[in-house]
């Protein structure tokens, strides 16, 4: 029953892709909370770091951080993201060269509806994210990430820096 209980509710994920360095790498091993959004034990919120399918291909599975919920408004300039007119100070993404640009791919404003998610990846110069994809339909959602058990010299959770987006409101 234990085990049956585990595999239901959590589980393992390996990172393949640098896309959301530098604070998760290749590598790394993470334990996923499968139950985090299904039969409404919550919604994703901005911040959350999840695994799910791709609109574009639903066999492949990403890990990218929510940037956008239902109803939010989100556009992406060469050097920011504004959501609800707010531009975020995101000092989890990957900074290359101060002088190049955070995205190359300029988003007008969107507004998300019901069910749809925008996503992004901490290492915005190496990402498919939703600039590329779009929105990420609640349906295709697998689950939460929790922490990161591996390796072990690195056992850590994985921080979904709440405070970036407090004065992002509605």
């Amino acid at each position: 029953i234990v085990f049956l209980v585990v595999n239901v509710t959590v589980s393992p994920y390996l990172v393949d892709s640098p896309s959301m360095e530098p604070g998760i790498q290749v590598g790394d091993r993470m334990v996923v909370s499968t139950l985090a959004y299904k039969f409404n034990f919550g919604s994703p919120q901005r911040g959350d770091v999840i695994i799910f399918h791709p609109p574009s291909n639903l066999n492949q599975t990403y890990v990218k951080r929510v940037i956008g919920i239902p109803g939010d408004r989100i556009s992406i300039t060469p050097t920011s993201v504004i959501v609800n007119g707010h531009t975020l100070n995101e000092p989890y993404i990957t900074l290359l060269d101060p002088s190049a640009p955070e995205s190359a791919n300029v988003l007008p404003t969107i507004t998300l509806r019901a069910n749809q998610y925008f996503v992004l990846g901490d290492n915005r110069q190496n990402s498919d994210d939703s600039r590329f994809f779009g929105y990420v339909p609640r349906a295709n959602l697998i689950g939460k990430v929790e922490f990161i058990y591996w390796p072990l010299t690195d056992l850590r959770s994985v921080a979904t820096y709440s405070n970036v987006f407090s004065g992002v409101g509605r």
